[in-house]
């Protein structure tokens, strides 16, 4: 048993339960499951029973939470989980072969058979797990530029220098993107197709929309700004226009999920844009921004419409 699952989650203990439980049933089984909390709420008593499993508490954010496990993973391989994934049988046994076999991966990601992300909603587990009984995708392991945070497979010896950023805090949007690039000094990036999953996608009912939104703009221009990001224009194009394009256009968009307000993202935006204007852009600026904050005059009638 060479790897330790670590799991962050926050106030979703069905959800974790019913990953964990799928975890169970790995051909190759973890060495210890940690999951990384940050009140006792988050976890059910069931899910603690379970074996190999451990719960670690500490300060909300996904970026912090999975730093502070990380001193536990004393196996050769740590596998970074979101909350809301099904594993194929084979996915740990398939990462450790694949690693095994090339010394000069130090990080690498799944096979992403179905995904509930895009659709705002989610997709149900037996619907994760049809998927992963229909995949028929390539099963080839190559190099790749980005990881899909959901899923991140390290060695533990890496972890020792490179930590998750915790200037991106809360949800830290991106810091998958940030570790794979200071990962890829140590060695190889890759997507390995043979080890395969799906992520429910089941939007978190602890997430701001406004705080979202202002992180959406905040973030990359933090990331920019060290380097991860390759231009102002990539910047510009394929993260600013691109989050503000959509949210308009699913404001104007009939039938868009209810889960999420895209209003108020918009307005995180807009507030991300003002900060920008006046030289104290920073995602930290996330953490002053009330859960509940209200829009001003038309826009938070708008606003309050929309989340009925």
């Amino acid at each position: 048993m060479n790897t330790t699952v670590i799991i962050c989650s926050v106030d979703r203990p069905a959800i974790l339960h019913d990953t964990v439980l799928g975890l169970m049933k790995q051909t190759v089984p973890a060495d210890a499951v940690v999951l990384s909390l940050c009140d006792d709420n988050s976890v059910w008593r069931e899910t603690k029973e379970l074996p190999g499993v451990r719960c670690v508490f500490g300060q909300r954010g996904s970026s912090a939470q999975r730093n502070t496990t990380i001193p536990l993973a004393r196996t050769p391989y740590a596998l970074f989980l979101d909350d809301d994934v099904e594993l194929a049988a084979d996915y740990i046994g398939q990462m450790e072969r694949a690693s095994a076999e090339d010394p000069t991966i130090v990080v690498a990601s799944g096979g992403v058979a179905g995904d509930g992300t895009p659709n705002g909603k989610g997709i149900t587990r037996e619907a994760a797990r049809q998927a992963i009984r229909n995949y028929s995708g390539s099963r080839s392991c190559s190099a790749v530029k980005d990881l899909y945070g959901c899923n991140i497979f390290v060695r533990s010896d890496v972890l020792r220098t490179e930590k998750f950023d915790e200037r991106l805090p809360l949800y830290g949007w991106m810091e998958d993107h940030d570790f794979r690039w200071r990962c890829e000094k140590h060695g190889k990036v890759v997507c390995h197709q043979g080890a395969v999953l799906a992520h429910l996608g089941i939007p978190s009912m602890s997430v701001s929309d406004v705080r979202y939104g202002y992180a959406k703009i905040a973030n990359p221009w933090y990331l920019w700004r060290k380097g991860v990001l390759a231009s102002l224009p990539e910047l510009i194009v394929n993260y600013w226009l691109k989050t503000t394009t959509a949210n308009l256009l699913r404001i104007l968009a009939p039938g868009r999920p209810q889960t999420i307000n895209y209003w108020q993202r918009l307005m995180g935006n807009c507030m991300a844009y003002r900060d920008f204007i006046l030289g104290r852009i920073d995602p930290l600026n996330i953490l002053k921004i009330p859960d509940t904050t209200e829009l001003p005059g038309k826009l938070h009638r708008l606003a309050q419409n929309e989340a009925k």
